[in-house]
């Protein structure tokens, strides 16, 4: 099956939200739009690189696998329930404190780098850095991993223990939804909205990538999930909830027990706002933050401009809280990845600093354009920490039988981003948002696929640092007319990102 490129996904989202009523997506309370669009979307975007189909199965067994398990275990489940809400929201309520103003909503898997011999969080400690007295904060962090990174660089509460509650409550639900489907012939009576909704993504060819029975499954954790999120609100009174992502189920369901109880959410970004999540009809949404704290002003204007004649959502140029911590903190860094970092500037080939997800087409490019300037260039390859490459193995080995060495993946990845960002001279991706990241450093990128093309180059193109094209020649050929980047020294680059403050009206983090 033809996998989709990113611009036609962008128009196959905009052609159904264009041909069908979409404010008619009501799920109990609240519009649904946000969720299933956010949904799809992943969905295509990860077939780049993943059996769908595959997945799919295993969702589904995973599905029969709980309503047989809560089936069985009914009464367990109801003494879970009673016994985990005592001990564990004990655990929270005495973790925090009447003067945290904020709760920070986060997750484990974001510390994938060390820091003063700490697991650091790029979007959550960062933050904390900005708030000028600590105590104003509580990080909440979920995990999604088998194990958590202790210790934390700044204080955390554990929060899966309010997932697990959720999912009790979710189990619960789904039992009952099984029992009165043996009892019902039609298994489920769709109401005409459900079922005109369904039709028209049929049409559209989107069916392989929205699973109805999943969505319900999904939505009513989130469901359980926000009763949980809002006896926990109630009781610690935070001003402001805020997060990095807007569209995992917990931040959805955060954001409902925000609005139940009349506190603010906030979404910091930590990406760029592509034209698919942060651009919706004219509406408001119960399932998106109040406010969402930018990197910059053209930023901003992306969520503005769709916003702006709602009540509801509104955008603030806030910068980057990462970048900002870095520059403050640069000696910790270096102290903490000096031998790699040493090891990098040392070398006189061209350095070329790639941030990519794999894909069959990247991944080929890729390779060609290694081989290609095995005597002249040397690769810094930055996998994603969320994502799982299924070809690396036969990625390295095509490398390694065409006498490759000028290429590094361990240490590009392992190292935080900005010091090795800050020795590279040019910047290659298919659409990671360090290409806005560079622009700040001035450090040049070269675009290479559709997806990048969409986000980036069509909006920057009047840049000289923002270069666009699919031709490995090409690629090479602007590298070396470009030649090796004149390094310049931390003073410099202060100026360079005070500069770029000053024109964002940004906050000093």
């Amino acid at each position: 099956m033809k996998k989709l490129t990113f611009k036609e996904t962008l128009d196959l989202i905009a052609e159904l939200e264009n041909s069908f009523p979409i404010d008619q997506l009501i799920y109990e309370d609240f519009n649904v739009w946000p969720f299933i669009k956010t949904s799809i979307t992943n969905k295509i975007l990860n077939s780049q690189h993943q059996d769908q189909t595959a997945s799919s199965t295993k969702n589904i067994k995973q599905r029969i696998g709980d309503v047989f398990s809560a089936f069985a275990k009914l009464k367990e489940i109801r003494q879970n329930i009673r016994k985990e809400k005592k001990i564990k929201y004990d655990e929270i309520f005495n973790s925090s404190n009447s003067q945290n103003r904020i709760i920070y909503l986060s997750n484990s898997s974001h510390r994938t780098q060390t820091l003063d011999g700490k697991h650091w969080n790029p979007f959550s400690d960062s933050f904390a850095s900005t708030i000028e007295h600590k105590e104003n904060i509580a990080i909440i962090e979920f995990s999604d991993l088998k194990t958590t990174k202790e210790p934390a660089f700044e204080k955390i509460i554990h929060g899966n223990q309010l997932c697990e509650l959720a999912k009790y409550r979710r189990q619960k639900k789904i039992l009952l939804n099984y029992v009165k489907a043996v009892f019902d012939k039609n298994e489920r009576i769709k109401s005409s909205t459900e079922t005109d909704f369904l039709k028209r993504i049929k049409e559209l060819n989107l069916d392989r990538y929205f699973d109805f029975s999943l969505f319900l499954y999904e939505i009513q954790y989130v469901q359980a999930l926000r009763i949980e999120m809002r006896i926990v609100f109630k009781k610690l009174k935070p001003e402001y909830i805020a997060y990095a992502v807007f569209y995992s189920l917990e931040s959805f369901a955060s954001t409902l027990a925000c609005k139940d109880l009349k506190i603010k959410s906030i979404e910091v970004q930590h990406g760029l706002y592509n034209k698919i999540f942060y651009q919706l009809p004219a509406k408001n949404y119960d399932l998106l933050p109040n406010y969402f704290f930018s990197w910059n002003k053209e930023q901003s204007m992306i969520v503005n401009n769709w916003a702006k004649n709602n009540t509801r959502h509104k955008a603030f140029p806030f910068g980057i809280s990462s970048l900002s911590f870095w520059m403050k903190n640069r000696s910790v860094f270096k102290n903490e990845h000096s031998t790699i970092i040493e090891q990098i500037i040392k070398t006189n080939q061209s350095l070329l600093f790639i941030t990519f997800t794999f894909s069959e087409s990247i991944e080929e490019q890729l390779t060609d354009l290694i081989i290609k300037s095995k005597n002249e260039m040397f690769w810094f390859l930055r996998l994603h920490p969320r994502l799982r490459y299924h070809n690396l193995d036969e990625f390295i080995d095509t490398l390694k039988s065409n006498n490759c060495s000028n290429y590094n993946i361990e240490n590009s990845t392992k190292t935080p981003m900005y010091p090795l960002l800050e020795c590279t001279d040019f910047h290659i991706t298919s659409s990671s948002s360090v290409v806005m990241e560079g622009l700040m450093l001035d450090i040049p990128s070269i675009i290479i696929n559709d997806a990048g093309k969409e986000l980036y180059y069509n909006d920057y193109k009047e840049n000289p640092l923002i270069y666009f094209t699919q031709n490995n020649t090409e690629i090479l050929e602007i590298i070396k007319q470009k030649g090796k980047r004149t390094k310049i020294t931390s003073e410099q680059t202060n100026i360079i990102f005070e500069n770029f403050i000053k024109k964002n009206d940004l906050q000093k983090s």
